[in-house]
């Protein structure tokens, strides 16, 4: 086994404390996540650019994650690469400086060895662009590793790396994590230091976070991040170490809105998680959907109004060099629903504010909801290809990934979890979403969980026929 192969199997606390003892240099640690991305890469088609000649090793040999490689999602900046967000619209001009999260993940000691790609703006749920091309599941090339985070979602689950950046509006952290079984885990609102430029959204429904391979890498650096940025309108976020011995009241449904039911290896893969935690303790019931239908259509609409606003204020948001007659089929046919939709976008706009300052929220008796995180298995690509026509492209998307995007909304933590596979040799997760301000309880039930049900830290570590 070559020391690139060793690394690899390593999650990024594992590969920090080897740094710290001396038995690799975080120089070395870097080359080898080049060698692994270079190799991972050629198959699955997950990185934007890369810094493999130019990365540089942090100063602080004390941050918890010293040494530890890393990319940035394509919708960050980070300096030297360019910020393309999956579109041909954007400028190739790399970036003079890190975002403001980039920043804090060099602050923990991540090195930055590339970006990783995304489809365009983030928003569609499969890694598929006309920039990037498609970028491939390492469970089964042929699906789709999800998105928007993709290409993050990938390189770890593929080996590459350990952990990667990822964000999440809608279920961008989640629903790749649940492809390509991963840890995702969305923060509240405003735990951590917000995406550049959303401070101007009328509803901020996006987050910073990062998917990895075990629920401790993610609990060490959600902590370390939360130390970074501190919020005191939220409880603090200590560091999770371990499950926690309180039982939970958890409320579990199958059911998206507008009625529609998962296929069945992810009403399968819910019904065992339910029994499981139930065999564990924990007070289980199955109820109804708690969301209100019509949040999902106005979510709809005001992501229509995003993509009118990506479009036509693309000069001011990504620069003069940004092109709007280079933008793709889907987020032009968005742009487009949101003019025709025009007279309905008031009432979508006060719900949904509504909604997210607290009122409504969907808790109920219950400490957790469980529910899946997708309508069905990964689906191949071409499935959400850029070229798929809008009308069709949006039923799919609406069938498939149904279960995420009032969690950003809302405003509240929501965490995908290996859950099992599908018929196609693909991973399916389960979610488990709880109050604002819930990540301590939500890592101890990760942890529990990954207890309980043990998961493959990568392909070769997976037998099909188990």
């Amino acid at each position: 086994m070559t020391l690139a192969s060793e690394l690899g199997a390593l999650d990024g606390l594992a590969t920090a404390q080897a740094i710290r003892d001396g038995e690799v240099s975080a120089q070395e640690v870097a080359e080898a996540a080049v060698s692994r991305c270079r190799s991972t890469d050629r198959q699955l088609n997950a990185i934007a650019a890369d810094a493999y000649d130019t990365f540089a090793l942090p100063d602080d040999p004390a941050a918890p994650f010293f040494g530890v490689p890393i990319v940035i999602k394509d919708n960050d900046a980070w300096p030297g690469l360019p910020t393309r967000q999956g579109s041909r619209a954007t400028s190739p001009a790399p970036a003079a400086g890190p975002s403001g999260f980039a920043a804090d993940l060099a602050a923990l000691g991540f090195v930055v060895v590339g970006t990783s790609t995304m489809p365009e703006f983030g928003i569609t749920a499969s890694t598929e662009s006309t920039l990037y091309g498609a970028t491939r599941n390492p469970w089964n090339p042929d699906r789709t590793a999800g998105g928007s985070s993709g290409g993050s979602a990938a390189l770890v689950a593929g080996g590459a790396l350990p952990m990667a950046h990822a964000n999440d509006g809608g279920g961008s952290i989640r629903i790749p994590a649940s492809c390509t079984g991963l840890v995702g885990l969305k923060s509240s609102r405003d735990r951590f230091t917000p995406a550049d430029g959303t401070e101007n959204m009328p509803v901020n429904v996006v987050v910073q976070g990062m998917l990895s391979r075990t629920v401790r890498d993610t609990a060490h650096a959600y902590h370390a991040l939360a130390q970074l940025r501190g919020n005191p309108q939220l409880p603090p976020l200590p560091l999770v170490a371990g499950p926690g011995s309180r039982r939970l009241r958890i409320g579990y449904y199958t059911m998206a809105l507008g009625g529609l039911e998962p296929d069945q290896p992810t009403r399968n893969t819910l019904e065992r998680a339910a029994a499981t935690l139930a065999g564990a303790g924990h007070d289980v019931t199955r109820i109804a959907n708690p969301y209100d239908d019509q949040l999902g259509k106005d979510f709809l609409r005001y992501w229509a109004v995003l993509c009118w606003a990506l479009k036509n204020g693309g000069k001011a948001v990504h620069g003069p060099g940004f092109d709007r007659s280079q933008v793709g089929l889907l987020v032009s046919s968005m742009a487009r629903m949101a003019v025709s939709q025009l007279p309905k976008v008031p009432g979508s706009m006060r719900r949904l504010q509504r909604h997210s300052a607290g009122h409504g929220q969907p808790f109920g008796d219950y400490d957790v909801l469980l529910s899946p995180v997708l309508g069905h298995e990964p689906p191949p690509l071409g499935y959400l290809g850029p070229e798929v026509e809008f009308r069709d492209q949006l039923i799919r998307l609406l069938r498939w990934a149904n279960h995420t995007a009032l969690a950003n909304v809302s405003g509240v933590p929501a965490i995908s979890l290996p859950g099992g596979f599908g018929r196609a040799g693909v991973p399916i997760g389960i979610q488990l979403t709880g109050p604002v301000g819930s990540e301590e309880m939500m890592l101890e039930l990760a942890y529990e969980w990954e207890a309980l049900s043990p998961w493959p830290l990568s392909t070769a570590d997976h037998d099909p026929a188990a």
